[in-house]
């Protein structure tokens, strides 16, 4: 078994996810802006705002859950790899909790809730 092999492919194993993560990221900000400017939830709402609004909530969630998960795996590969195998469960943990909470507060935002 070759050690090197195994530390280049916990490293290198998904060396995409920053990228992946800030992509998506962006794209659930854009889903969120858009749907804070068209969107509009309340009584005596046309149907085309509630539809952009709930569009673009969906968008926000399934954007937002993929930038969370993407970049708290880089970032616990990261503290992994520079410090200890705990402090890559660590950051994991609270990087994986901050990025839903604002995944929730957008949806919320967008919902006008």
């Amino acid at each position: 078994m070759n050690p090197g092999g195994l530390l280049r492919s916990i490293v290198f194993g998904r060396k995409h996810d920053w990228g992946i993560g800030i992509a998506s990221g962006i794209v659930a900000l854009a889903a969120l802006v858009a749907g804070s400017v068209f969107g509009h939830i309340s009584t005596g709402a046309p149907l085309r705002e509630v539809l952009v609004a709930v569009g673009c909530a969906l968008g926000v969630l399934a954007f937002g859950v993929i930038a969370t998960a993407r970049i708290s795996e880089a970032v616990a590969r990261s503290a992994f790899l520079l410090s200890s195998p705990s402090a890559g469960v660590a950051a994991r943990i609270f990087t994986s909790g901050v990025g839903y909470l604002i995944c929730v507060f957008s949806i919320l935002a967008v919902l006008y809730v």
